[in-house]
């Protein structure tokens, strides 16, 4: 058989066999589909779901597998929403009461007011200190980055930790719902519709007490 893809030269008679016909198909499509991917690149697309973008701004420079808060973007829709759609970035803070669950995992050493990439799903190293209890769910800690702290339940699973050490290597998975709250039902007068007044309550292992999250209202199951 000869060559399917030879040059012809002027004059020739033009007889595509059926492979060489197939591969200019192939690399039609091949081109479009790349000029497809640029034109989602040009418009900004982000594309990665458990990374992010941080901006080191907690003072200090800082090591990898280091926790932090995450602000508000880097970039907002309105300072320029191409490039807002292109990547997500957030502000890395020091951990706070203001900042609540919200946090990240460094994947590399990152000094102060530089941007680098953070884990912020899925399963990633970090640091966890421990008090009596070893937990089986972490969470941040006010004022520190080098670590989060072992709690009963908390935005993080701890899927694995080292045996001993006040401040242990384990891995976790970022996992938001993994809260355990209370209902505290403040008095046994139903409203109008029948609804008792609450709120609900999340144990705080550091100041043992319970904190209030939000109001709510509850019906008695039993009638």
């Amino acid at each position: 058989m000869g060559d399917q893809f030879r040059k012809v030269q002027p004059g020739d008679p033009l007889k595509i066999p059926a492979e060489a016909w197939n591969a200019l198909v192939d690399l039609s499509r091949q081109q479009k589909n790349q000029r497809h991917d640029q034109l989602a690149e040009a418009e900004g697309t982000s594309r990665q779901t458990t990374l992010a973008k941080v901006r080191n701004q907690t003072g200090a420079d800082l090591d990898r597998f280091s926790i932090v808060a995450l602000g508000t973007p880097i970039i907002t829709p309105a300072a320029n929403l191409r490039e807002f759609k292109r990547q997500i970035s957030f502000q890395g803070l020091v951990p706070s009461a203001n900042t609540g669950p919200r946090f990240g995992v460094l994947l590399e050493p990152l000094k102060n007011n530089f941007i680098g990439t953070a884990a912020m799903g899925g399963c990633v190293i970090t640091r966890v200190s421990v008090g009596t209890h070893a937990y089986t769910c972490a969470e941040t800690v006010a004022g520190q980055n080098g670590y989060l702290r072992s709690v009963p339940h908390g935005p993080a699973s701890v899927l694995w930790i080292e045996s001993s050490g006040a401040v242990r290597w384990a891995v976790i998975r970022f996992d938001d719902a993994n809260y355990e709250e209370i209902v505290f039902i403040t008095s046994n007068i139903p409203d109008g519709n029948g609804y008792y007044p609450g709120v609900v309550q999340k144990f705080d292992i550091a100041s043992k007490s319970w904190s209030t999250i939000f109001d709510c209202k509850v019906v008695d199951a039993n009638k």
